[in-house]
């Protein structure tokens, strides 16, 4: 397996500065393959609009010894953005486009709410064209279902699993987003396994909600931290010979250490643990 880190959380504060998004990128893949970390993700909407040339992004991270493996993206953000962010990864000889579903705005709960099947519909149709898009450009796209959009439960994916060409159209799974949705993220990564060609990987603490009441959405916390089986789906992907990405990362502002530390406490449970 190709262990990856995502470090948009280190650029998240310099939105529209592109001089200070340029340097903190450089900064983030430098102290990254410091910690060990050798490929790297990041947010497509904090590297599109601020790299001219893709071919930027990987000079940085081979520069440190690193690859660039992929962009993350929301499908909120339409076919034009998207196919556009397919033309990046490609121009800068990258592999994966990666998407979710759109965030509900705070407040709404994964309880008791209605499934919105036509939008889940509109956003099968969407992924559809952009995985076609994508084949076409040398890119693999991958659907990430995600804790807290229309596509979260066992039935919602099913139902929109079953709406998108297998071919086209790969998943990442995310087994911090799985647990936090109520799903078994063995039994998902089983049942899709197939289908999968990229991992997030992510562990969670419930107890974060009650200490930052508004952040309770995102109870991330480090590898080894929290109550997800991390050993146990990492050898699950191993059983079944599993070789691609797995890609780790926090996102804020759950943490009470800083985007580095997180890393390395990461990488060491990864090692201490799970030998990788």
């Amino acid at each position: 397996m190709k262990i990856a880190y995502t470090g948009w959380m280190w650029l998240r504060e310099f939105a529209g500065n592109r001089d200070a998004i340029r340097r903190t990128f450089e900064q983030s893949v430098r102290e990254l393959t410091h910690l060990g970390y050798r490929h790297i993700e990041n947010m497509a909407s904090f590297l599109v609009p601020y790299f001219d040339d893709p071919q930027d992004v990987s000079r940085i991270c081979e520069k440190y010894g690193a690859s660039f493996a992929a962009l993350y993206s929301n499908l909120e953000e339409g076919w034009e953005k998207l196919t556009s962010y397919v033309d990046f990864v490609a121009g800068a000889g990258a592999s994966y486009l990666i998407a979710m579903s759109p965030n509900w705005a705070p407040g709404r709960d994964m309880g008791d709410r209605p499934v919105d099947w036509d939008s889940i519909r509109a956003q099968a149709e969407l992924a559809n064209r952009v995985g076609a898009y994508a084949a076409a450009h040398g890119v693999t796209f991958c659907y990430n279902p995600h804790a807290y959009t229309d596509v979260a439960t066992a039935e919602e994916f099913a139902f929109f699993a079953g709406l998108t060409n297998p071919d086209t159209v790969k998943f990442c799974l995310d087994c911090g987003h799985a647990t936090l949705a109520g799903v078994d993220p063995l039994e998902q990564l089983e049942t899709y396994y197939d289908r999968v060609a990229y991992i997030h990987i992510k562990d969670v603490d419930p107890t974060v909600e009650k200490k930052a009441p508004l952040f309770g959405r995102l109870s991330f916390v480090p590898l080894g931290f929290g109550t997800v089986n991390v050993k146990g789906y990492l050898k699950a992907l191993q059983a079944h010979g599993y070789e691609g990405y797995v890609c780790v990362g926090m996102p804020p502002p759950c943490a009470e250490i800083n985007d580095y530390e997180s890393a390395a406490i990461s990488r060491a449970y990864l090692k201490l643990n799970c030998h990788l």
